[in-house]
């Protein structure tokens, strides 16, 4: 599991004008609820940071009153023009409760439509899941070996591990295995590639689908 620890200062006073002046200190107005109670924080821009502008997944430990809080990023405030974050909220992490989280979804394995002269196209890189807040995973992998030209693996196929529902459509496509138009070319005169082609434009269908 990734991990950030951050300190933090309670917010002695909440407003707008106190939060603008906690930013021009480099400090980020922040909330943590969820737990026992709601607390009013401010926490290093720069070192919060480090849990949002980036691909991974984090928990985030933040050390109130001398405490340390299992919190997750749940909504943040960002500037329209300079992406500067302006708030975050943080849920503290209660274990038994269930949470929603979005965590990376990352392939795994050299599929054999790609061994096959394909071209591998990733179309989902994030899943919606649901689990006890005391049990968090940080990625869902998914192997594509077997993956052939002109299939896709879906959301339907992941093996989660027990306890982990994932919220996602079961038809969306997370990858799939394209044609390079060269192949095309050269399979057209001969007409191997038909069933193929067929395959990737009912693959391509069902994502229509699952999408709408």
């Amino acid at each position: 599991m990734n991990t950030l620890e951050l300190t933090s200062q309670a917010r002695e006073k909440v407003g707008a004008r106190s939060a603008e002046l906690a930013r021009k200190e480099g400090l980020i107005p922040a909330v943590i609820y969820g737990g026992d109670g709601i607390h009013h924080i401010t926490v290093d821009a720069v070192e919060a940071g480090r849990a949002i502008f980036t691909d991974k997944f984090y928990q985030v430990n933040i050390t109130v009153d001398g405490k340390s809080v299992p919190c997750i990023v749940k909504d943040l405030d960002l500037h329209p023009v300079t992406s500067n974050i302006i708030h975050i909220d943080y849920q503290e992490l209660v274990p038994g409760k269930k949470v929603k989280i979005d965590v990376p979804v990352r392939t795994y394995g050299t599929a054999k439509g790609v061994l096959a002269g394909g071209k591998l196209e990733t179309s989902l890189r994030k899943l919606t899941v649901k689990l006890d807040a005391g049990k968090l995973i940080d990625e869902v992998t998914v192997n594509i070996e077997n993956l052939e030209m002109g299939k896709s693996v879906k959301v339907k196929d992941i093996d989660a591990n027990a306890g982990v529902e994932v919220m996602n459509s079961p038809g969306n496509p997370i990858a799939q295995v394209i044609v390079p138009r060269s192949m095309r070319s050269e399979a057209s005169k001969s007409g191997d590639l038909e069933a193929t082609v067929e395959s990737e434009e009912a693959s391509t269908e069902e994502t229509q689908e699952a999408e709408a």
